[in-house]
């Protein structure tokens, strides 16, 4: 897993790499509730963006 923060222009966001097991079912329902939590943690945060790290495919994004 690795991050990339969007710090330097509005909106600030942040991209998290995963490292996604083929077996993993209903992991959108697991990331939303990782994604409330960030939110609640980083307030100034205003998008989060859930991607694959090999393939750089979106898994799920979020926005405040």
């Amino acid at each position: 897993m690795s991050i990339q923060i969007q710090s330097e222009t509005k909106p600030y966001g942040l991209t998290v790499f995963l490292k996604v097991e083929p077996s993993a079912v209903k992991i959108e329902d697991e990331l939303q509730v990782n994604a409330d939590m960030t939110f609640d943690l980083i307030g100034n945060l205003e998008t989060l963006d859930y991607k694959i790290a090999d393939s750089k495919e979106i898994i799920a994004s979020y926005e405040r």
